[in-house]
C-alpha cells in the first residue's frame, strides 16, 4: 500500500511571516524560526497522517514529485531536502516509524512533476518495506 501526502513549500512561523522551505532560508534562519517552522509543519502532518490513515512501518520506501508554482529555475534539491527533513522528522514524532536512518528509510525517485500555481507542493509518496508489506504486494 502506498500512501500520497501533499506536503506546503512553506510554513506560517507568524500571523504574517512564512518560512520556505528550502536550505537557504533553512541555512540562514534562526534557530527559534526553525523551531516554530518545525512545530508547524509537524501539527500539519498529523493532520494528513490520520486523513491518509497512515499506519505505523518498520521501514519505509519513500518518493517525492515536486509541482513548483511559476516557471522560475529551483534547485530541486535545495527544496526537497528541507521538507523531507521535517517530513521524516514528524513521522518518527507520530511513531509511524521508529526512526529516520539509513537503516529504516530508502529513497526512491525525487522528481521535478511540473508547475501548479493553484496548489503548489511536494507530493510524498511513501509506503511500507515490512516483511508483511512485500506479503501483501
Amino acid at each position: 500500500m502506498q500512501y500520497t501526502l501533499s506536503l506546503p513549500l512553506s510554513v506560517f512561523v507568524s500571523k504574517r511571516s512564512r518560512f520556505y522551505l528550502n536550505l537557504n532560508k533553512y541555512r540562514n534562519a534562526h534557530f527559534q524560526i526553525l523551531n516554530k517552522a518545525k512545530a508547524e509543519f509537524s501539527q500539519l502532518m498529523s493532520v494528513l497522517i490520520k486523513r491518509a490513515g497512515l499506519k505505523p512501518m518498520q521501514k519505509a520506501v519513500v518518493s517525492y514529485e515536486f509541482f513548483a508554482p511559476d516557471r522560475r529555475r529551483r534547485d530541486l534539491l535545495n527544496v526537497i531536502a528541507v521538507v523531507d527533513k521535517f517530513a521524516l522528522d514528524a513521522l518518527v514524532s507520530a511513531r509511524i516509524l521508529p526512526d529516520d536512518n539509513v537503516y529504516r528509510v530508502e529513497y526512491g525517485i525525487i522528481r521535478f512533476a511540473g508547475i501548479d500555481k493553484e496548489k503548489p507542493r511536494v507530493d510524498m509518496n511513501i509506503r511500507p518495506k515490512d516483511k508483511e508489506a512485500k506479503n501483501n504486494d
